[in-house]
């Protein structure tokens, strides 16, 4: 998916040339095209058809103009390389990402930094959980550069929510939640985003930062009222 083509084109490789597309010089004449995997079949009217596998026909010129049609739609869309390349987000390895914690690194060595990892709540309790505060420093190290996405449990069939403090704590940019339901998670992020005029984009404190202080932060902790 890194590679994926920014402007959604889909290439067309059943497309036929209009330019070849010239008389035959015998009635009825088969021709194999290993480039499109088809076959350009021409009867005694001269009329071009595109038989496939399946043995469907199509017309050759109505298959030309969806494809010129489908070419000016994607040239209406181009985006410059250069743009593109700055904007792209492609998915990281989130094993080697999980991996390199373990060993007190921030991120593999070399990772590009828009690669972007994904981390269920799951993944995100378990760091909470452990004992070791390394893999805290270490998370919070790596989005200094790079962004995480959190997302819900695939089993919270309810669309419920999990909490996103410690998703917050360890300066995750993205903390997706399930919309839907408005439960106290929910009631959080909406505190949460609503500094800085609601507009949906809040700076991480300056511990968070780089350079900032290093210190483990608190585990979250319940408080209740009476």
């Amino acid at each position: 998916s890194e590679n994926a083509d920014l402007n959604g084109d889909v290439e067309a490789e059943d497309e036929l040339d209009p330019e070849e597309d010239t008389p035959p010089s015998t009635p009825t004449r088969l021709l194999g095209n290993k480039k499109y995997g088809k076959a350009l079949i021409r009867n005694i009217t001269g009329r071009s058809i595109n038989q496939g596998d399946d043995g469907g026909e199509q017309n050759a010129g109505s298959f030309s103009r969806t494809t010129r049609r489908n070419r000016k739609r994607a040239e209406r869309h181009s985006v410059a390389r250069e743009l593109a390349e700055v904007i792209f987000l492609g998915n990281g390895n989130r094993q080697g990402v999980m991996s390199a914690w373990k060993g007190g690194q921030a991120c593999p060595e070399g990772m590009a930094a828009n690669e972007v990892c994904s981390f269920s709540e799951s993944v995100l309790a378990g760091v909470f959980v452990d004992e070791d505060d390394s893999k805290h420093t270490a998370w919070r190290a790596y989005n200094h550069h790079h962004i995480s996405r959190t997302y819900p449990s695939g089993i919270r069939v309810d669309s419920s929510n999990y909490d996103p403090m410690p998703a917050w704590q360890v300066g995750c940019q993205v903390v997706a939640l399930n919309f839907q339901t408005f439960d106290t998670p929910m009631r959080r992020n909406y505190g949460m985003f609503s500094v800085n005029g609601g507009c949906g984009y809040v700076l991480k404190p300056p511990c968070l930062l780089p350079g900032g202080s290093t210190e483990t932060l608190e585990r979250p902790k319940t408080l209740w009222v009476k």
